[in-house]
């Protein structure tokens, strides 16, 4: 067969069947590799923009940075807390007077929604909580390239004339194509482990500690600084009355939350991922 300068028709057919399949198989295998990778990037989009802070816009951190949680419940870096309590409490030295390096009773207001947070004399910008959950997750994707874009190659179709090809071209085409099958199955399991890696990472701001469930509402923070969904809040406090002391115990550090008549039973947080983002 080698020696003939074009292929007989049966071995010719042979390898031609052999070409198809590989084709019809690599095009499965990049829709596969093209819904793990859909999937990977929407849950990386919608970790990278629950990460970014909401004024400034840039990527919290565990330093400058920080994230920080207003009473409203929204979450902004600890230089635009600063930047707020510096602006309003230079507006109190205008209009009451003062010394310039004193630090002034003012109240912060959420630029989302206009709430206002007592800052009391002397205190600083890091008098505002950390939000914990959030702070947990900026941990762990802390110097890992997680967040970041990946490229890859781009697999194209192996293109077969209807000429003549001898029997060595075609074994080219059938390596190249068992190659790009081997290399799109490998890219697979990459996106599928990244995209474990990065759901496992992104949980406390996902998903509720209690119940497991994605988050389809705003969740709501214990005083312990710890989130659960509305429903298991609604569930930890169903047996006590309006009227009296209520306490919820948090399934990931064990305290005992306790709220009185007049305490709202879990703020709503409202920088998290929506299971509707996923879908």
């Amino acid at each position: 067969m080698a020696d003939d300068p074009v292929l007989a028709a049966d071995d010719r057919a042979a390898l031609m069947r052999r070409i198809r399949r590989l084709e019809r198989d690599s095009r499965h295998k990049l829709n596969n590799l093209e819904f793990h990778r859909r999937r990977r990037a929407q849950l990386q989009q919608a970790v990278s923009d629950c990460l970014t802070c909401s004024i400034c816009f840039d990527k919290f951190n565990i330093e400058e940075s920080s994230p920080r949680a207003l009473q409203c419940g929204h979450v902004v870096c600890l230089n635009c807390v600063r930047r707020l309590l510096e602006m309003k409490r230079r507006q109190h030295r205008l209009i009451y007077g003062g010394p310039l390096t004193g630090l002034p009773l003012v109240f912060l207001q959420c630029p989302t929604c206009n709430k206002d947070e007592i800052i009391f004399e002397n205190q600083t910008e890091h008098s505002v909580q950390f939000h914990h959950p959030m702070l947990n997750v900026v941990i762990k994707f802390a110097g890992r390239p997680y967040l970041d874009d990946i490229e890859h190659p781009d697999w194209n179709r192996a293109n077969v004339s209807d000429g003549n090809e001898r029997a060595e071209e075609l074994q080219l085409v059938i390596i190249a194509l068992e190659q790009k099958i081997n290399a799109m199955d490998e890219a697979e399991q990459r996106e599928i482990q990244l995209h474990n890696d990065i759901d496992e990472n992104a949980k406390p701001i996902k998903e509720c500690a209690r119940c497991q469930n994605q988050y389809h509402q705003a969740p709501r923070v214990l005083k312990c600084n710890h989130l659960l969904c509305s429903p298991c809040v609604n569930n930890s406090f169903a047996s006590f009355n309006a009227n009296e002391v209520a306490y919820a115990l948090c399934p990931t550090c064990r305290q005992r939350n306790y709220y009185y008549q007049t305490d709202m039973r879990g703020t709503p947080f409202f920088q998290f991922i929506d299971a509707s983002q996923l879908q």
